[in-house]
């Protein structure tokens, strides 16, 4: 196999949230040598963009877990999931109700006609 980047190899493997097991296998895999892949495995410990990297993949992780559960109640909920309807909502409202709340809805009547150009409707 070609010699990859090992840097790359390395970021890949860090955003991913591979631990130094996986990263070990992923640079190795990539045609970095098994002493070579385990120095640089140790060096990452030292590196505080490394640290970085694993910090930002365990928050991505958590997140995705949270969209899940967000997902499944959701659909658990009474009546599963419906997207709400807002024919032409007043600004507030929608603000305090749907936006700041991050609840998606269907928007309609907020875009007009006239003499051929469009408008916002308020």
């Amino acid at each position: 196999m070609a010699h990859s980047d090992k840097r790359v190899l390395l970021a890949e493997g860090l955003a991913a949230g591979d631990d130094d097991t996986a990263l070990h296998a992923r640079l190795v895999n990539g045609g970095v040598s098994a002493a070579s892949a385990k120095y640089e495995i140790d060096r990452l410990g030292k590196d505080p963009m490394a640290a970085v990297l694993r910090r930002q993949a365990a928050r991505m992780t958590k997140q995705r877990w949270l969209f899940a559960i967000q997902q499944r109640l959701t659909i658990e909920a009474e009546g599963g999931f419906a997207l709400d309807t807002l024919p032409a909502p007043k600004v507030d409202h929608f603000y305090r109700h749907y936006y700041e709340a991050n609840r998606p809805a269907k928007l309609t009547g907020i875009v007009g006609s006239l003499g051929g150009t469009q408008m916002l409707v308020t």
